[in-house]
């Protein structure tokens, strides 16, 4: 289910699904906070839309005033012995569908089977981004910790390489956008003889501009990992995390204060979100920030025009800065349309 705005409206978005008679839906529903109502929209279908369930969906709003619902993946047949890798969109202009064909120059969307993964949409770099989630192999599945990035400009999918703290393998997971961070939370994983958990409480942060992952261990107070649950952002810096599966369905809101460096405030600079590391580690979740020991030990931005600090510890002067995505490409052109 995806929230968005229109006017003076809030609606959520419902696409889809697994019904009570073990069939899946293409149905797509709106509900309206303001007048406590679910509405059908029965908008024109591309014969390519199917029933589809453990699919993922994100709202796009585009510089002409339309928002638009885009659908990628999931399970299409209830065996699960098939995934789609079809991406569409609904137009809240236009009240229709669409099937978003990607660009031949990018990675083959055929390659991109995915049913249980997450997508969320970077609306500075114009990308949809797609994570973990069930695989096939032949008509074997696998959890997937892959990333997959769609720009909706260029129409083209490119797949990044991937540094730092990266996710084990993983479906049934959420993630949010917070600031220049996408927050990956929870989710079903399982390597036998090395990882028998399945229920993840872990929380991980990819850095949208540096492109690396950093794990940032919240207390738990006891609480058990998780899939299968909703999340959302509150405010500056909250995550909300609902419901979920953990040996038994779950009720539970919790309330995830996020560290200051992930707050969506403009008003903040780097500087300021470089000081709100209290530690060296947190401090190394950012290229940007290095860890400062003259004057004082402090976490200081690294940028000249801003930089209190003398002297930077020697593994801070040697770590690589942040150089964006082109970094972690090897196709030329996803390179040349991505934000350097």
């Amino acid at each position: 289910m995806n929230a968005f705005t229109n006017g003076a409206n809030n609606y959520f978005l419902l696409f889809g699904g697994e019904l009570r008679n073990k069939t899946f839906s293409d149905e797509l529903w709106l509900y309206n906070v303001s007048s406590n109502s679910w509405t059908r929209l029965r908008g024109p279908v591309p014969p390519s839309l199917r029933p589809v369930s453990q699919h993922s969906a994100a709202v796009v709003a585009t510089p002409d005033d339309d928002t638009y619902l885009y659908v990628f993946g999931g399970r299409i047949r209830l065996d699960g012995g098939q995934f789609s890798c079809d991406l569409h969109r609904f137009s809240w202009t236009r009240q229709s569908w669409e099937f978003v064909s990607p660009d031949p120059a990018g990675l083959k969307s055929s390659a991109i089977r995915l049913a249980g993964h997450s997508m969320v949409y970077d609306e500075h770099a114009k990308l949809l981004i797609v994570f973990g989630g069930f695989g096939l192999s032949r008509t074997l599945s696998f959890r997937s910790n892959s990333l997959y990035f769609f720009n909706i400009e260029k129409n083209l999918w490119y797949k990044p390489s991937q540094t730092g703290a990266v996710p084990s393998a993983r479906a049934f997971h959420s993630a949010s956008i917070l600031g220049e961070y996408m927050v990956v939370h929870g989710g079903n994983t399982h390597t036998h003889e090395r990882d028998e958990s399945c229920h993840s409480n872990g929380t991980f942060f990819y850095h949208l501009r540096c492109h690396e992952w950093h794990e940032r261990r919240a207390p738990s107070d006891g609480q058990r990992g998780v899939f299968g649950h909703a999340s959302a952002v509150a405010g500056k810096n909250l995550l909300l995390v609902h419901g979920g599966y953990d040996g038994t369905a779950r009720s539970d809101l919790l309330v995830y204060k996020v560290p200051v460096y992930a707050i969506r405030d403009a008003s903040l600079s780097e500087s300021d979100k470089c000081k709100s590391h209290v530690t060296r580690a947190d401090c190394l979740m950012n290229n940007r920030c290095g860890w400062c020991l003259l004057p004082r030990r402090t976490c200081e931005s690294k940028r000249n025009s801003e930089n209190a600090c003398s002297e930077f510890s020697d593994d801070d002067r040697d770590r690589p800065p942040c150089k964006g995505l082109c970094e972690k490409l090897d196709q030329c052109v996803a390179c040349a349309t991505s934000e350097r």
